[in-house]
């Protein structure tokens, strides 16, 4: 095969060595308390945030297809803006409007989200 006892012996040596996550890095942090997990959760989060960026964005354009009324009545039901959403009778009362209403309103701010025609009645 080629490899000798000792390059055998050394690739066995550095397979069966575990790593924790969790461990220590040497040298690593200004206190010695970095560990592997910090590290790859600090590259990991720049990721993150551009994909959130990148989705809101989207989100924000796709909200340009309906009408202001349409757009506030989605945001408040499904938390867009306050990350709390609320139920469609709370929707409703806010505005003075009927259930139906309120929910008439999101199916047709939804069938315009998915690009879906509209069937006029």
């Amino acid at each position: 095969m080629g490899i000798s006892e000792m390059g055998i012996a050394q690739m066995h040596a550095m397979m069966s060595r575990a790593v924790s996550l969790d461990a220590p890095l040497s040298g690593g942090g200004r206190d010695g308390s970095s560990s592997l997990l910090d590290l790859l959760a600090g590259r990991d989060c720049g990721d993150r945030d551009d994909a959130h960026d990148t989705a809101a964005q989207q989100l924000s354009q796709l909200m340009e297809r309906l009408s202001h009324r349409e757009r506030r009545v989605i945001s408040e039901v499904f938390g867009l803006d306050t990350g709390e959403p609320q139920a469609v009778t709370d929707v409703a009362d806010k505005y003075r409007l009927p259930v139906v209403k309120v929910r008439g309103l999101i199916q047709k701010a939804m069938a315009k989200l998915r690009g879906e025609q509209q069937v006029a009645a």
